[in-house]
């Protein structure tokens, strides 16, 4: 694998700051690390920063910091917390084309040649921008003029390029693939520029286009706003005519590639078709600059806009001005601002983390849209980068208020298939479904109904009727924790540990010493009995009982119900059923079991027989479970959410819905 050497150096700001300065503090030493505050914390308690005191704060020696960031590139610090924005590893997208394609094995290659380390980047883009343009008989004066901004390459390039060669193939952006491929990983990351899978692409462009005539979208205009090498254009249906695709980057190299990619796409032949491909594909902040400004309103705005930009103090400044969601403090999601933006023009098609339909740091640009626009649709693509575990989604946006209904797709990933998305579920739900609060779309009207009567059923919630506490976090589960028993050690649980109405036994061992430990709860809630543990990465919520005052790792949490009357076995009851499985899967979107969701779970009211009943029934089925008698527990565990979902009000057709989630 081919490495490219990269040497951190700190910003030139932080350098002049620190020449007035023997020491540094927890934020200073972060950025100049490249790391957060909470693991230069974390190092200084470990001991691998030497810290000084001076009263609460904890001060580090700036010469220290910078020979430390000299070495971090090399040091095994980073690589073991896979702290991408100091990595410099080469980044292949895997997916960006068909692994199928014959550019995918070339290009695999070619970055394994050692050799390549000593070319240029830019002279190896220009060596195959040029070949792929002269396979398709584009004339020369079209190429010069193309590959203007691109250093061209000697003779000694020449000789080793020629031995792998790349083919010309409809609709795949190979120079993309290159380009992405030889860049690194931090490049990526400060710039919030991630590839997009080529089955992505084609997904999005189908789902923004579906349901209108061809002879309607062919006159319409596309804009990318983000455009990178072209990817999202190059795989526009054919019949749209050049004049009418617009792209923008501020990465100028991505720019002339997508400009030659456009110009093969369409078979360009002349100095006017150039001029007009320059005019509309060219590099430019479509945040920022005024070219843009209300000039021209586009039909479709369509593609990835950057997750994660780094912007400098004085675009921030600009920004807090101009942009809504940027707020009015700290550091604007750049993905909010391209939206924002977007929704002047007529229909928005972008992919984004999932995280904007429901977390409340997007509270302004969920408000901003519902004020200025409707939804179309959202479509769940589940983890679709490779490398980088992050749920999206497509958000498709009208720029008017209309009461159409929602259309709703999620998605199943499959690497088998030559089109590796597959429509999982599909459904339409009403524009009034969705709040500022959340965007989220989990349950089709049918489903949304049962929610409804589970809601209106009598209940109480979690919330201020019981007790949360984190599991231990050690800072160092390597060093802590022990494959067999030591003196003064005991078992720890995991989330692996914990199943629905069983805990398992653990194969690992702890000594406890809260201050050895990075984040402990208070000692008392781990010894107690008779508390519930669950499993913080689930879809759902997986509870056990725990009666022998076990302690656990930071993947198990743990629940203390202490609502009068009902018992701590009742709510594991209530929260491993199917009933309350499905409301959970249907009200909230996320892999990790958190507190705020558990605690607005509705929990059945009913009287005390009931409850003593369902509490008896939970524990003989945790009991079964851990002596590994399944086939009893299966049988108990029905009658257990039958009584379940008759304390809900459930009918029988509603019973079956709720099994089928």
């Amino acid at each position: 694998m081919l490495f490219f050497h990269f040497t951190f150096i700190p910003p030139p700001q932080i350098i002049l700051f620190m020449e007035k300065k023997e020491y540094l503090s927890i934020k200073e030493t972060s950025e100049i690390l490249g790391i957060s505050t909470a693991t230069v914390k974390n190092w200084v308690r470990l001991k691998k920063l030497h810290g000084h005191y001076d009263g609460a704060s904890v001060l580090l020696k700036q010469k220290d910091i910078l020979t430390l960031s000299n070495s971090l590139d090399s040091s095994s610090l980073l690589k073991q917390r896979r702290n991408k924005s100091r990595l410099n590893t080469n980044f292949i997208p895997k997916s960006y084309i068909s692994n199928s394609s014959v550019n995918y094995k070339t290009i695999i290659t070619l970055l394994n040649n050692e050799e390549l380390t000593s070319y240029k980047s830019e002279q190896i883009l220009y060596y195959y921008a040029e070949s792929l343009m002269s396979s398709v008989n584009l004339n020369k004066t079209v190429q010069r003029s193309l590959l203007a901004d691109l250093p061209a390459y000697n003779k000694e390039t020449a000789g080793l390029l020629d031995k792998y060669h790349l083919t010309y193939i409809e609709g795949e952006d190979t120079l993309g693939m290159l380009y992405l491929s030889l860049r690194q990983l931090k490049d990526k990351k400060s710039t919030g520029s991630y590839y997009t899978p080529f089955f992505v692409v084609d997904t999005l462009i189908n789902e923004v286009l579906s349901g209108i005539p061809k002879e309607e979208y062919t006159c319409k205009s596309f804009l990318d706003p983000s455009c990178g090498t072209g990817n999202f254009l190059l795989r526009l249906p054919s019949n749209i005519p050049l004049k009418n695709i617009h792209g923008y980057d501020i990465d100028k190299t991505a720019v002339t590639l997508s400009r030659i990619n456009i110009a093969i796409k369409y078979k360009i032949t002349n100095a006017t078709t150039v001029k007009m491909l320059k005019s509309n594909v060219k590099a430019n902040n479509f945040l920022l600059s005024d070219d843009i400004q209300a000039k021209e309103r586009f039909d479709f705005v369509i593609g990835n806009p950057p997750w994660g930009y780094s912007f400098t103090t004085n675009e921030i400044n600009q920004l807090q001005s101009t942009f809504l969601s940027a707020g009015k403090s700290g550091k604007p999601e750049s993905f909010c601002l391209f939206l924002e933006k977007a929704l002047s023009h007529k229909n928005i098609a972008f992919l984004l983390p999932e995280t904007i339909l429901g977390s409340k740091h997007y509270t302004a640009i969920r408000n901003h849209v519902m004020k200025n626009s409707c939804i179309k649709g959202i479509s769940y693509l589940n983890e679709v980068f490779d490398n980088v575990q992050c749920p999206s989604i497509i958000l498709h946006i009208g720029s008017y208020k209309d009461d159409s209904m929602i259309k709703t797709v999620f998605y199943s990933l499959s690497k088998k298939l030559s089109n590796p998305l597959s429509i999982k579920r599909c459904f339409y739900i009403p524009q009034s479904r969705i709040t500022h609060e959340s965007f989220n779309i989990l349950a089709d009207n049918e489903e949304f109904e049962i929610i409804k009567k589970m809601d209106l059923a009598p209940h109480f919630s979690l919330k201020g009727n019981c007790e949360f506490a984190l599991g231990i976090v050690t800072g160092s589960n390597k060093t802590l924790l022990h494959s067999e028993q030591i003196a003064g050690s005991e078992p720890i649980l995991t989330g692996k540990h914990i199943d629905k109405f069983c805990i398992k036994r653990p194969e690992k061992y702890i000594v406890y010493s809260a201050d050895s430990f990075q984040q402990t709860a208070p000692e008392k809630i781990y010894r107690t009995k008779n508390k519930l543990f669950y499993r913080f990465i689930a879809a759902e919520p997986v509870v056990a009982l725990d009666q022998k005052g076990l302690i656990s790792l930071n993947s198990a949490n743990i629940m203390i119900p202490n609502k009068d009357g009902y018992s701590a076995a009742y709510v594991m009851a209530i929260l491993n059923s199917s009933a309350a499985g499905f409301y959970y899967t249907r009200t909230c979107k996320n892999m990790k079991v958190l507190r705020n969701s558990l605690e607005k779970m509705p929990i059945p009211l009913c009287d005390h027989d009931t409850m003593e009943t369902i509490s008896e029934l939970a524990i003989r089925v945790q009991n079964l479970n851990e002596n590994n008698d399944n086939n009893s527990s299966q049988k108990l565990i029905k009658t257990l959410d039958n009584m379940v979902s008759n304390l809900y009000n459930l009918n029988s057709q509603e019973k079956v819905i709720i099994m089928k989630k």
